[in-house]
């Protein structure tokens, strides 16, 4: 892997670090680690929260008391989390790709591809996942059979892939350098055919109505035109009070998982001025977002935060679910019936709700 300005580094003590290689090495900018690290994904009424050492599956067909009613043990933090019809596909770290099934209460393991890399984040096309795979690129996944997932193909990035998203026949990958928009029409052979820098790392990236909004820690959310892709050009940036670690888009609003800020709602109906309309401070450090029609769900270092968004200018939490209290205490719930489309930050855009 060739990082010839930058070099991204993650220390388990000490956070994700930028350092200039070759003489002189210097710190640029650090994530603090929390020991806790928890992703977020939405399909129907249920959330799907990766908490450390377990996937956990809760209800929230009320709001105000979600229910979990599934759990597995997974070997590693799950990085990201991405939800199909009845298959959860889960970014395990250096423990590669799970692959589950989602049914009748219960959560059943269909597959576990080893990578051979750390996998930071999973993005669905039509047959394959996409694996933000740090200093190994992007790798392709077949995915055809659940049960059995192979790598077909594979793009080595400059930097380091962190997460990525689909949308049309481009992926975008958010590489530590910057955004790198990534052609799929060539199957299992994808090529690279633009590129924009970011003035922070890009750690997160989200696809809607042309534009890629790519969170860069301290420097904020970077909106990025893409409606020619092989041509992007910045169209804006919000710098948020807080780190920018996460994105997701509702028709005009940009939902930011802001760290020690909370939840940030950025109006984005023009990219060129987009103004902050709301916020809700949580109490622990904002890692995730997901949205589920008038809910944004917050995965934050204390618990998974439900809050209603219905007046996107006066968010109010509804209720907090708190998984190391209910994981161990709490009984799960009878089985249920499962809804068969995902909303997430790792889904294509024109699977994310608009208004």
């Amino acid at each position: 892997m060739k990082a010839s300005r930058v070099a991204v580094m993650l220390s388990l003590v000490q956070g994700l670090l930028l350092v200039p290689c070759g003489k002189g090495e210097i710190v640029l900018s650090r994530l603090p680690w929390t020991g806790r690290t928890f992703s977020v994904a939405v399909a129907g009424n249920h959330a799907y929260l990766g908490a450390p050492g377990h996937l956990v599956v809760i209800d929230i067909s009320a709001p105000t008391r979600p229910v979990p009613v599934a759990k597995a043990a997974v070997p590693a933090a799950v990085e990201n989390l991405c939800v199909r019809n009845t298959l959860v596909f889960a970014a395990v770290g250096k423990a590669g790709l799970l692959v589950f099934k989602s049914k009748n209460g219960a959560l059943k393991e269909l597959a576990h591809y080893e990578a051979g890399h750390h996998v930071w984040g999973v993005t669905l096309g039509n047959r394959h996942a996409y694996l933000a795979a740090h200093d190994s690129g992007v790798r392709i996944i077949d995915i055809a059979n659940p049960t059995a997932p192979r790598e077909v193909g594979w793009l080595d990035t400059p930097g380091l892939a962190l997460a990525a998203s689909v949308s049309g026949k481009y992926l975008y990958v958010a590489d530590g350098l910057g955004l790198r928009i990534v052609t799929l029409s060539r199957g299992t052979r994808p090529k690279e055919v633009a590129f924009v820098p970011t003035p922070g790392p890009a750690l997160k990236v989200a696809v809607a109505r042309g534009y890629a909004f790519v969170a860069t820690y301290d420097f904020g959310v970077r909106i990025i035109d893409v409606s020619s892709p092989e041509s992007p050009k910045e169209a804006g940036f919000f710098d948020t009070p807080g780190l920018a670690l996460s994105v997701a888009v509702r028709g005009r609003f940009l939902y930011v998982a802001d760290g020690p800020s909370g939840l940030r709602i950025i109006d984005v109906a023009d990219p060129r001025t987009p103004k902050e309309v709301g916020f809700l401070q949580t109490p622990g450090f904002a890692e995730d977002v997901a949205l589920s029609e008038n809910l944004a769900l917050v995965a934050d270092t204390e618990d998974l935060r439900l809050i209603d968004i219905t007046d996107p200018t006066n968010p109010r939490e509804l209720s907090a679910f708190d998984p190391r209290r209910e994981i161990d205490t709490q009984a799960f719930a009878a089985p249920v019936e499962w809804p068969t489309t995902a909303i997430g930050s790792c889904c294509p855009s024109h699977q994310l709700a608009t208004r």
